[in-house]
């Protein structure tokens, strides 16, 4: 949907359209298969980490209070991700691409750049170590918190009940 609404609005407002544009260095069809899969990427590792805030709070205000801080941060990552264009291979560049909640959008500027294709092999099983990485943690933080919290019952009873 993202795609082809890009498409049309370019389409519209560049004269000549979408074939105008100059082609990624890994060609069009690698390009929008790689905007696939590190949106899917970058979607997963975002939603890792708002649910183990999610399973840290009993309410919805305490989620709201507990989440705000991320989605500030979600700006400077953004931010962050934005050094990589132009010069993948600087300091910056290469640290937006390791760090796993820039790496999906540092990566896809990278591919317009360059034609290798063994670094996003390589970043896409990164950022799925870190989505099960974060999983597990939160459900770690979600067994410890949430789930062993409340009236503590003597084990004849829990069974009886």
């Amino acid at each position: 949907m993202w795609i082809t609404s890009g498409a049309v609005i370019i389409q519209f407002l560049k004269h000549g359209g979408v074939a105008t544009l100059s082609p990624p260095a890994v060609g069009w069809p690698g390009f929008l298969a790689l905007a696939i899969v590190y949106f899917g990427m970058n979607y997963l590792l975002l939603g890792a980490a708002f649910l183990t805030i999610g399973a840290q709070a009993s309410t919805a205000r305490e989620v709201q209070t507990m989440s705000m801080p991320v989605t500030f941060a979600q700006v400077l990552i953004f931010g962050f991700a934005s050094t990589a264009i132009g010069s993948p291979d600087s300091a910056a560049g290469l640290a937006a691409a390791v760090f796993p909640l820039s790496s999906p959008m540092a990566m896809l500027a990278r591919a317009a750049e360059q034609p290798e294709w063994w670094p996003h092999l390589v970043a896409i099983v990164w950022q799925a170590l870190w989505v099960a990485l974060i999983l597990r943690a939160g459900s770690r933080l979600f067994r410890m918190t949430v789930l062993k919290s409340g009236p503590r019952r003597k084990w004849w009873k829990a069974r009886s009940a």
